[in-house]
């Protein structure tokens, strides 16, 4: 008698849904975080602090879901980007110019990723380096966005012009990656880091922060304490 072999089953629509915010290649790194969502055996809890380090391309939108992602989880916000540009109008300097003092004084970035190491207990946090400097982060998550978006964004959060913008965001960016790598030996578009990279031009803010709030939410829920 012929047998029949039965199709394979249908991965969950939370897993489709999901695995659909990654960029090509990189539904591997979110698999352990994903089974969690699922309720799956090989997701450990959180138990006790929620410490969530979150990087991202300038524009890529992390300080904005990192800020309501926070507010919605009773948490504080510590923003890197925030610090380099307090830094930068203490010294009456635009972003590129302080970004070029910046790669003369090793010091400022130091000073900021000290700050960074040195976050501990409940907290989200948002810079370029988070994801390798918050050593104790449970999560750590990249937002990206293709180099056009995230220069609109800026250009129309700071009312200026597309081009002056992009000058600035591209030479910001060299500079960055330049100083990362000479400071710290970091690679700043090495992704092995991170448990979960979200393209945030294919989604909305409330959409991304939902995402991450229910995956933290569900993690907290096994502890047995939950999120505040």
């Amino acid at each position: 008698m012929r047998k029949v072999r039965a199709p394979p089953p249908r991965p969950s629509p939370g897993l489709e849904e999901a695995s659909g915010l990654l960029q090509e290649g990189q539904q591997a790194l979110l698999q352990p975080l994903l089974q969690v969502l699922q309720g799956g055996p090989e997701g450990a809890p959180l138990v006790g602090s929620l410490l969530v380090a979150i990087s991202g391309d300038h524009g890529a939108g992390k300080s904005t879901v990192a800020r309501e992602l926070a507010r919605r989880l009773g948490l504080r916000h510590v923003s890197a980007g925030e610090i380099f540009r307090r830094m930068a109008e203490e010294r009456g300097m635009s972003l590129k110019e302080f970004s070029e003092y910046a790669e003369r004084h090793p010091e400022v970035d130091r000073e900021i990723d000290r700050r960074l190491a040195e976050v501990e207990g409940e907290a989200v946090v948002d810079g370029r380096l988070a994801g390798w400097m918050v050593r104790k982060a449970d999560l750590r998550v990249l937002l990206t966005a293709p180099l056009e978006v995230r220069v609109r964004r800026i250009a129309e959060r700071e009312g200026r012009e597309l081009e002056e913008v992009r000058e600035e965001t591209l030479a910001r960016e060299r500079s960055e990656r330049k100083r990362f790598k000479k400071l710290y030996g970091i690679d700043i578009d090495d992704l092995s880091p991170f448990d979960l990279v979200i393209n945030t031009s294919r989604l909305g803010v409330e959409e991304e922060v939902e995402l991450l709030e229910g995956l933290i939410r569900r993690r907290k829920d096994g502890s047995g304490k939950g999120v505040r």
